[in-house]
């Protein structure tokens, strides 16, 4: 069989003539769903997750490449669901869902199916008709299991409405004032003068003590939630990758690489803060096992095995550049009643009540594309040479931080601070200046934003005028001050030659209007 291949661009490898038609049927069935889906053999081993494989590891490359090639196909009936969980659109997922499902079942009858020796074999016919007799048998078999599960969750959730309806009645009661009514004791009959008094709102519960030894190690690590700002802007620039695929949105990203966005978070969050991993759970904190819930949307969502646990709460808004985290213990009453194929439920409104917050709405370092208009960054990738984009990009995003990321994603090279150097004098022939971090001394004295290591700020200049002695300025190695250029003030050449570099003798004539500290600004190379 051909075809693009788990590598891109590369055919599939032939299936052995002797496989039996329904294995090669979902063989073919499976390399196709890989193939519509454009995640190949890599990417799709980096979607599978423990969730699909009952808590047990996904299997390796090499095993899941031979498992499309045929061997042992059979016998892999969680990987074959994963694959078309995740590869299979949402309007087809349910029908291929069956199809795979007959064809799974029909293949691990052919792949159990002993043959005997060839002394023992009477006839063509008769080893056809036991085929046949085995595969009905193992059909059957495989309908009476899926019912058993189907019953076991049909039990499992009547238990579950249950005991969530004997903690209604139990707070009702309580809230009035007397215990449930018992078959053993009944209740007085009420006097008929009673008034009916309404109702208290029930205190808020304490937080747990395990709670608070955790927050209190968090608030001890990152005392200003700058470590996890950093972390979290790491996390999404790598998973978008944009010096390699051009994106800077999260809505580009394909289902499997959100769903590795969060186990990014969860690695780069370890590292930031130092964390220890826990043996069941993603951390330990303050001797506590402590799992993670990620989350671009409103809520979060937590499995059975979450129940009972510490979760660290991290929520990101890159629309927004905000970003919150908090912790709660997951109890039953603090999740939402429906559930979803994979039994996660919600946070209810009560569960998002009772988080402990450590960090709220907490400013997220930017993302610099996102902040220009839609036009804007349509003008700038427009250009055909990379050079072109990153000094549209200088020019456009003025007196704003640029991002290494951002300028890597509009070159889309490896070699990216290349064109930022060749697109700074460029821009000084404009009056454009480029400050980076290590002027920010400059850049703080003309009012402009405070950089981080790798960003980039970007103004036009225009020379300081006899009236304007109070305004923040700099001085250049040609004796003039220059500050901020209005949009009235004609444009001319910063007096070059570019990139700046600081004077060898700071701090002598000259210097920043503004600043605390002298440190007059030459032209000259690094």
């Amino acid at each position: 069989m051909s075809g693009r291949g788990g590598r891109r661009g590369r055919p599939w490898t032939p299936l052995p003539p002797d496989l039996d038609p329904d294995t090669a049927e979902l063989l073919r069935v499976l390399r196709e769903l890989v193939d519509r889906s454009g995640l190949g053999l890599k990417g799709l081993g980096a979607a599978l997750t423990p969730d699909h494989f009952n808590g047990a590891q996904p299997p390796a490359y090499n095993k899941l490449s031979r498992c499309l090639k045929g061997e042992g196909i059979g016998n892999a009936g969680l990987l074959v669901s994963a694959i078309v969980q995740i590869c299979a659109s949402p309007e087809e997922r349910e029908a291929k869902a069956a199809e795979v499902e007959r064809l799974k079942v029909a293949a691990r009858a052919a792949s159990q199916n002993v043959r005997p020796a060839p002394e023992d074999v009477p006839d063509r016919a008769d080893r056809a008709d036991r085929s046949d007799r085995s595969r009905e048998t193992a059909v059957a078999l495989e309908a009476a299991r899926n019912r058993i599960i189907e019953l076991q969750n049909e039990l499992a959730a009547e238990r579950r409405r249950a005991e969530e309806s004997e903690r209604t009645l139990a707070l009702l009661f309580g809230m009035l004032g007397r215990p449930p009514a018992t078959t053993e004791a009944p209740a007085a009959p009420r006097p008929a003068a009673t008034a009916v008094v309404p109702p208290r709102r029930p205190r808020p519960v304490p937080q747990p003590a395990r709670i608070e030894a955790v927050a209190a190690t968090l608030r001890a690590l990152d005392p200003d939630g700058e470590r996890i700002a950093r972390a979290l802007r790491t996390a999404v620039d790598e998973t978008l990758d944009g010096r390699h695929t051009g994106r800077y949105r999260l809505d580009q990203l394909h289902r499997a690489e959100r769903i590795h966005l969060g186990a990014k978070v969860e690695i780069v969050l370890a590292a930031a803060l130092g964390l220890a991993h826990g043996h069941q759970m993603d951390f330990s904190i303050a001797g506590c096992e402590v799992d993670l819930g990620f989350t671009t949307g409103r809520n979060w969502i937590f499995g059975p095995e979450q129940v009972g646990q510490v979760c660290l709460l991290v929520q990101l808004d890159e629309d927004r550049s905000e970003w919150s985290a908090g912790l709660i213990v997951v109890e039953e009453h603090l999740l939402s009643v429906g559930m979803n194929h994979e039994r996660k439920r919600a946070l209810s409104p009560a569960g998002r009540e009772a988080v402990l917050w450590l960090f709220r709405r907490a400013p997220l370092p930017p993302n610099t594309l996102l902040s220009l208009e839609p036009e804007q960054v349509a003008v700038i990738l427009s250009h055909r040479s990379a050079r072109d984009r990153v000094t549209e990009l200088l020019r456009t995003a003025q007196r704003r931080p640029i991002t290494p990321a951002s300028m890597a994603t509009v070159a889309m090279q490896e070699d990216h601070p290349r064109r930022v150097r060749e697109a700074i004098p460029l821009l000084a022939e404009e009056g454009i200046a480029a400050l980076g971090w290590i002027q920010q001394q400059e850049a703080r004295a003309l009012g402009l934003p405070v950089l981080r290591p790798g960003e980039l700020v970007t103004a036009r200049l225009a020379p300081l005028g006899e009236d304007e002695g109070d305004t923040p300025s700099v001085r250049f190695a040609d004796g003039r001050r220059w500050t901020l250029a209005r949009p009235g003030d004609p444009v001319e050449p910063l007096p070059g030659p570019w990139p700046w570099s600081r004077h060898a003798d700071q701090g002598q004539d000259g210097g920043v209007d503004g600043a605390e500290a002298d440190g007059a600004v030459e032209g000259g190379g690094r």
